[in-house]
């Protein structure tokens, strides 16, 4: 799929389109909540036009742009670290403090608390990993990368869990029994690889 992706997109293309849909999802679920009784027709009209294309097959294909890029390897380990540090932030930090919803018509469970939590430890794994990794990295990269990455991280949490509560199902597949279905794992990665090539190339 990758491939494919990379064959059939010339590189401006693919990143204009990518922009295209990250505003398009985000206006989606920003107005979800004026369509609470009808959340699959709502999602319907997303779903026919650039979902699948972009969402599951073109976000993928910024994995091997930022590999080949300078220092390609130490980019992919500091995303990975940032997508898995505030996953885990946000779950603790949530369970611990929160109180505000940040979104109870989409995800009850999810908190204000939690999102940030999840933020500020994206951002300390990012230090750590600059103090010891990467030292390569600008202080302005490693301040604003967690932090852009990590909220839009949350914002695909987020529209997964409105396709889930769309289409009234709990897992979007059985391959991870017990964690929600396979976008379950990886939304957090696919709606930050494009920011995270951006942050790639504005820091680098």
């Amino acid at each position: 799929l990758t491939i494919f992706a990379n064959f059939l997109f010339p590189k401006g293309i693919l990143e204009t389109l990518v922009f295209s849909f990250l505003s398009l999802f985000t206006y989606y679920l920003a107005v979800a909540d004026r369509h609470e009784h009808d959340l699959r027709r709502h999602f319907d009209e997303l779903v026919f036009t650039v979902f699948v294309l972009v969402y599951v097959i073109s976000f993928i294909a910024f994995l091997p742009l930022i590999r080949d890029g300078a220092y390609g390897g130490k980019w992919i380990f500091l995303f990975l670290f940032i997508v898995w540090s505030g996953d885990t932030g946000a779950y603790f930090a949530g369970n611990k403090y929160g109180k505000t919803k940040l979104y109870p018509l989409i995800s009850p469970g999810k908190s204000v608390e939690g999102a940030v939590g999840g933020l500020v430890a994206s951002l300390v794994v990012a230090i750590l990993f600059k103090l010891i990794i990467f030292r390569a990295i600008s202080w302005p990269g490693v301040f604003f990368t967690p932090l852009l990455v990590g909220a839009v991280s949350q914002v695909g949490d987020l529209c997964e869990s409105m396709f889930k509560r769309a289409y009234k199902i709990k897992d979007s597949s059985h391959i991870l029994p017990g964690h929600g279905g396979i976008l379950d794992r990886f939304d957090w990665v696919l709606f930050s690889l494009p920011v995270m090539d951006f942050c790639v190339k504005l820091f680098s």
